[in-house]
């Protein structure tokens, strides 16, 4: 029973990967690690198609769990991180046992900022190299959500939400308060906690489910409490 599940799953997300010329390197477990790499096309047009995958892969599970309601209580959840950047596509292992792998800091990036999906109670979470391969890119809904210290990196990393595939209400929300979310950022890290606050609350006003504006309110309190030292 677990085997067909993982399969039905696993088939349905493969579908929109391959439509935008997307190649699973491996699976791992219920992970999919997945290369974009067009010879010849611009890092742009694999950065566009990756983020277009992952839409498509979101709305997959949208319709896995509508096709499974009856067979469960628990709803599917799935959280994909995106980075650009150079790779190393190689052979390990031993003469036993080989196999084909890609490699390199941008895979262990990538591999971070899912795991940053849960903590922010984000669909899809981008890298700054990648949103300024896809900026132009209308179709898009983005905005930035922190500057985070990722395990094994010595400066921080801008990282950016992808809303697409929000429900159409929680994404109309977000897009309608991302002036409010922008200003609080920039109040944030001017350590203007106050007035943080008061844009983030009107982020949480538009949109209830907005997880990340929660986590600067209760920053921001901390930080007011216990402020951070001047060059943080």
């Amino acid at each position: 029973e677990l085997v067909d599940f993982f399969n039905g799953y696993l088939q349905q997300m493969n579908n929109p990967i391959s439509v935008n010329q997307g190649f699973v390197d491996k699976f791992i477990g219920d992970a999919i690690m997945v290369l974009f790499s067009l010879p010849g096309e611009p890092n742009s047009t694999e950065a566009i198609n990756a983020v277009k995958a992952a839409i498509g892969m979101q709305q997959q599970v949208d319709i896995f769990n509508n096709e499974h309601k009856d067979s469960w209580d628990e709803q599917l959840r799935v959280g994909i991180g995106i980075h650009s950047g150079p790779v190393i596509i190689g052979t390990v292992g031993s003469e036993e046992r080989m196999d084909s792998t890609v490699m390199g800091d941008t895979v262990n990036l990538a591999s971070r900022l899912e795991g940053l999906t849960k903590f922010y109670g984000s669909k899809i979470i981008i890298s700054q190299p990648t949103f300024e391969y896809v900026e132009q890119e209308d179709s898009f809904e983005i905005r930035e959500i922190d500057l985070v210290m990722v395990k094994g990196k010595q400066k921080p990393v801008t990282i950016y939400e992808v809303c697409n595939c929000d429900p159409d209400s929680i994404r109309e929300q977000k897009m309608n308060s991302i002036d409010h979310f922008s200003e609080g950022l920039k109040n944030y890290r001017a350590s203007k906690w106050k007035q943080a606050i008061t844009k983030f609350k009107a982020c949480v006003k538009e949109c209830p489910s907005d997880r990340t504006a929660e986590i600067y309110i209760n920053r921001c309190k901390i930080y007011q409490k216990t402020p951070p030292p001047k060059n943080w």
